[in-house]
């Protein structure tokens, strides 16, 4: 999972289903967590250590 973005039954029940979180949770937590990080560019130069620090801030 990645960092910043927490595990909670919305998440879980998303799975279970096969829907995206955005479709079967649109207003949850995990959804607007995922949304932020996908609109989150992370440079292909950057190394992986500053790549989730960078993901990580954008959550915040």
């Amino acid at each position: 999972m990645p960092a910043g973005i927490r595990s909670d039954i919305r998440l879980a029940e998303t799975f279970a289903t096969g829907k995206p979180i955005r479709e079967y949770a649109a207003k949850s937590r995990d959804a607007r967590a995922y949304a932020a990080l996908a609109g989150t560019p992370v440079p292909a130069w950057m190394p992986a250590g500053q790549a989730l620090q960078a993901m990580a801030a954008a959550l915040d």
